[in-house]
C-alpha cells in the first residue's frame, strides 16, 4: 500500500512538473513571437529574421531536451531510492528475526546453564576454591549473555515482542520476556551472594554482576504497557 501511494505521488509530481514545463515553454514562445512581430520586425531583413527564428528554435530545443534529461534523472533517483528503502526494510526484518531466535535459543539456554552451575557450586567443598571459581565465572558469563540478548530484544520491543495484539504476533510473547527479566534479576542477586561468599576480589567480575542486577529491573519497566 505504501509503495502504491509513493508511486501515485511520483506520477502526480511528474504530471505537475510536465505541466509547468509546457506552460513555461508556451509563455516563452509567445513572448519571443510578440517581441519579433511588434518590436524588431521593422528593423529586420529576411536573413536576420531567419537567424532569430533559428536561435529561438535552438533555445527551445535545448530547453525541451534538458527537461527530458532531468525527467529521466528524476525517475532514476526515485527508482534507486525506492530500491534502497526496500533493501533496508528486508535487512531490518532479518535483524529482528535474529534477535527473536537468539532469545529463544541462546538466552534461554544460558539461563539453564546458570541454574546448572548454581546447583553444582553448592555441592563443591570449600577447599575446592578453583572449581568454585570456575562455576562462578561461568555463571556470570551466561547470566550476562542472557541479559544482553534480552536487553536487545526489549530495545526493539515494537518489532520483536508480542503484547497480545495482531501487530506483531510472530514476536516473543510478552509474558516470556517478563519471566526472563525477573529470573535474571533473581539470579543476579544469587550470583552476587555467591561471589561475596567465595571472597574473590575482582573488580571486573563484580561490576558485571552489579550491572546485570541494577539494569535488569529497568527492562521490566520498559516492556510495561
Amino acid at each position: 500500500m505504501i509503495r502504491d501511494f509513493l508511486k501515485q505521488k511520483e506520477i502526480s509530481e511528474m504530471k505537475m512538473k510536465y505541466s509547468e514545463g509546457t506552460l513555461f515553454s508556451g509563455i516563452f514562445s509567445a513572448v519571443i513571437s510578440y517581441v519579433i512581430n511588434n518590436t524588431l520586425s521593422p528593423y529586420m531583413t529576411g536573413e536576420i529574421y531567419l537567424k532569430v527564428v533559428q536561435r529561438c528554435l535552438l533555445i527551445s530545443s535545448f530547453y525541451v531536451l534538458s527537461f527530458v534529461v532531468l525527467k529521466a534523472l528524476y525517475n532514476l533517483v526515485l527508482l534507486i531510492a525506492d530500491g534502497i528503502r526496500v533493501h533496508k526494510k528486508r535487512d531490518s526484518l532479518s535483524v529482528y528475526e535474529g534477535y527473536i531466535k537468539d532469545f529463544d535459543n541462546i538466552a534461554c539456554d544460558s539461563i539453564i546453564m546458570v541454574l546448572g552451575y548454581k546447583q553444582n557450586i553448592s555441592t563443591i567443598p570449600i577447599s575446592q576454591v578453583l572449581i568454585k571459581q570456575f562455576n562462578l565465572y561461568e555463571m556470570v558469563h551466561y547470566l550476562e549473555l542472557a541479559f544482553t540478548i534480552t536487553q536487545r530484544l526489549v530495545n526493539k520491543k515494537d518489532e520483536c515482542i508480542n503484547f497480545g495484539d495482531m501487530a506483531n504476533n510472530k514476536g516473543v510473547d510478552g509474558y516470556r520476556v517478563k519471566n526472563m527479566i525477573l529470573l535474571i534479576e533473581q539470579l543476579s542477586e544469587d550470583v552476587l551472594s555467591i561471589y561475596n561468599s567465595i571472597n574473590i576480589m575482582d573488580e571486573l567480575l563484580e561490576s558485571k554482576i552489579v550491572t546485570v542486577k541494577t539494569e535488569s529491573p529497568k527492562l521490566l519497566v520498559s516492556i510495561k504497557r
